[in-house]
């Protein structure tokens, strides 16, 4: 016998010595009793670790030999507005308007008529689109559409009809800001002269 021969005996020797089962001593009332809970138990045990086993199978779709995922739409997908893009103006888009429809574009959605908006929405988007907005993202597409006209609009979202428009932010007990108006004014510097 070789020293290999030897050493995987005794090995072999220790490993089934420590699977020997040991007396337990206990009363005799108690064995009917404890195997009972202990059956209950491996019972429930089992139950749960099959309702488990089915959820995730439910849950999960194998897409490669190694990979699975969860059958759900990514957030963008469930919510259009919440996709992700990175965008650059090219040249013929050059006012808020056009720029607000250009990042529409594959979105599924369209800018609300010029006859439902409010005349400041129309105002905005008719302005020339500020040079810092020639480059966008990555942001959400509903960041986008909020930075191209500011903190004074709120954006409205038509779902069912994926339209979208701007609304005017009412501030609270003064209505909503009006161009020209003395707030308006006084948030501008005073000319020389």
């Amino acid at each position: 016998m070789t020293i290999t021969h030897i050493f995987f005996l005794a090995m072999l020797a220790a490993s089934l010595a420590g699977c020997a089962n040991h007396a337990i001593t206990s009363h005799p009332d108690d064995g009917q009793h404890a195997a009972a809970a202990a059956a209950n138990s491996h019972q429930r045990l089992t139950d749960a670790r099959a309702r488990k086993r089915s959820r995730e199978a439910r849950s999960l779709v194998r897409v490669g030999r190694y990979s699975t995922v969860t059958p759900k739409p990514t957030p963008d997908q469930a919510d259009l507005l919440l996709a992700i893009i990175r965008v650059t103006m090219p040249a013929k888009v050059d006012t808020v308007g056009k720029t607000v429809r250009y990042l529409l574009r594959r979105s599924g959605f369209e800018l609300a008529g010029r006859g439902t908006m409010q005349p400041e929405v129309v105002q905005m988007l008719d302005k020339k689109l500020p040079q810092v907005h020639r480059k966008l993202g990555p942001m959400t597409l509903e960041d986008a559409l909020l930075v191209m006209v500011g903190p004074a609009f709120r954006l409205d979202v038509d779902h069912v009809h994926r339209v979208i428009n701007y609304r005017l932010i009412d501030r609270p007990g003064k209505g909503p800001a009006k161009p020209g108006n003395a707030q308006t004014r006084a948030a501008l510097p005073a000319k020389e002269g």
